[in-house]
């Protein structure tokens, strides 16, 4: 999806505003390297074509709650 160096900078743009997002949402940074594994929030959680960015941090963002919800915290209780 991401091609060429002017998708390599979008793909920067949308990663580091995924991060900033996730941050603001109450995500610490531990929190954030666990649930990505060391791959970029782009490879975890694909853009949609024509997605501006901040409309894919939000979406991100809570993919990735779910994730670590789901993975690492046992799941929803209830």
């Amino acid at each position: 999806m991401f091609q060429s160096d002017a998708g390599d900078e979008r793909r920067r743009q949308y990663d580091q505003r995924v991060l900033d997002e996730a941050r603001m949402t109450g995500l610490y940074d531990d929190d954030i390297a666990t649930v990505l594994c060391g791959r970029l929030p782009t490879e975890v959680v694909l853009p949609l074509r024509g997605e501006d960015a901040d409309a894919y941090a939000e979406s991100a963002v809570g993919e990735l709650l779910v994730l670590y919800v789901n993975r690492w915290q046992g799941g929803p209780s209830g």
